[in-house]
C-alpha cells in the first residue's frame, strides 16, 4: 500500500468574499432539506432518511442560478450531511441541547481544483472564468516537492494540505518498546533488554513532592546508579 506524508500550512491572503458567502448560504439550505428528512422511531431515536435521489434533488436546486465551481455545492451537502448525523449521535445520546446551525464561514477545496504551474497555484472559482492565484515564492516555508493539494477557504486566510508519495522502505530490523514507570523494556530482533529506572523515577518523585510544599533543597539520596538489565 502506497503511504503518504501530508502537511497544512496557513498563507494569509484576500479571499473572495463572494465564494464564501454564497457556500454559507448553500450550506445552510442543504442543512435546512437534510435536517427535514430526520426520522423519529417510538423509541425516541432520531434516524436520517436521506436518499440518493433526494441528494440529487437537492444538488440540482443549489446548482440553479449557481455561477461557482460545482464541487463547492457538492462539498456543502457533504458538510451538511456530517453536520446532521453529528448532531444525531448526539441527540441519540441525550446531550443535543439544540438543532445543528452553520456557524463558521469556510470553503472546502477539492485537489482537482488546484493547479501548480511555474511555481504559482491556481483555484478554480468560477469555472474557466475566475481564479485564485497564490505565488508560492512568496512562502519559503511551503514544500517544494509534492503529488497533490488541497484545502480549506476561510475568510482571511488559505489552509493548504500538500500530499507527497512515500516509498517503501524494507526495514533491517525491528524492535517494540514497553515503557511503564520504573522500566523499559526492549524487544530487539528477538532479544529482551530491561533497563530499571526506579532510581531516577525515586528522585523525581522525591523533588515533586518538596515542590508541592514549597520547599527546593538538594536531596540526599539523588546520586545515580547504574542501570541493570
Amino acid at each position: 500500500m502506497k503511504e503518504a506524508a501530508v502537511k497544512s500550512y496557513k498563507i494569509p491572503i484576500e479571499t473572495p468574499r463572494d465564494l464564501i458567502e454564497a457556500c454559507f448560504e448553500a450550506k445552510k439550505k442543504a442543512l435546512e432539506e437534510i435536517m427535514s428528512h430526520v426520522t423519529h422511531h417510538r423509541s425516541g431515536k432520531a434516524h436520517l432518511k436521506f436518499r440518493a435521489g433526494d441528494r440529487r434533488k437537492l444538488r440540482n436546486n443549489l446548482l440553479k442560478d449557481w455561477k461557482y465551481s460545482k464541487h463547492y455545492v457538492d462539498s456543502a451537502i457533504n458538510s451538511a450531511i456530517g453536520l446532521a448525523k453529528g448532531w444525531i449521535k448526539l441527540y441519540n445520546k441525550g446531550r443535543a441541547k439544540s438543532k445543528p446551525k452553520i456557524a463558521g464561514k469556510t470553503v472546502y477545496i477539492k485537489s482537482t481544483l488546484f493547479t501548480c504551474r511555474d511555481g504559482k497555484l491556481k483555484i478554480s472559482i468560477k469555472p474557466n472564468k475566475q481564479y485564485l492565484e497564490v505565488n508560492l515564492a512568496r512562502y519559503g516555508y511551503l514544500p517544494k516537492d509534492f503529488n497533490t493539494t488541497g484545502g480549506l477557504l476561510t475568510e482571511n486566510r488559505l489552509i493548504i494540505n500538500f500530499k507527497r508519495k512515500l516509498k517503501n522502505i524494507n526495514p533491517r530490523g525491528w524492535a517494540s518498546f514497553d515503557v511503564k514507570l520504573t522500566n523499559v523494556t526492549a524487544l530487539t530482533d528477538g532479544g529482551v533488554v530491561r533497563y530499571g529506572l526506579r532510581q531516577p523515577y525515586h528522585v523525581h518523585r522525591a523533588y515533586e513532592e518538596k515542590r508541592g510544599r514549597g520547599g527546593c533543597r538538594s536531596y540526599p539520596g539523588a546520586s545515580p546508579e547504574p542501570l541493570r538489565g
